[in-house]
């Protein structure tokens, strides 16, 4: 998961949106990680729940150099008062 989330692999120019921002900033952009001095990727989340109803809550941050600087990981149930199955319609 971690691995998707760092991909700093631009997009080809041809897939790359016009958006009126120039080249070089829609390529840094195009990225699921950017990475660049003053602006760019400083935190990734993941909430996974599961059919148990356990959700764990992951978080990683970075600094401007891309390098982890924390994490967080977080388990815990969720109640069943939580379940939109368990709400009367």
């Amino acid at each position: 998961m971690l691995e998707l989330l760092r991909d700093d692999e631009p997009a080809p120019d041809e897939q790359l949106p016009r958006t009126g921002l120039s080249l070089s900033w829609e390529r840094l952009l195009s990225s699921a990680f950017v990475r660049a001095p003053d602006y760019g990727t400083r935190c990734s989340t993941v909430v996974r729940i599961d059919e148990s109803r356990r959700a764990c809550f992951d978080e990683w941050t970075w600094d401007a150099a891309g390098v982890q600087t924390g994490a967080v990981s977080l388990q815990f149930e969720l109640d069943a008062a939580d379940d939109p199955a368990s709400v009367p319609k």
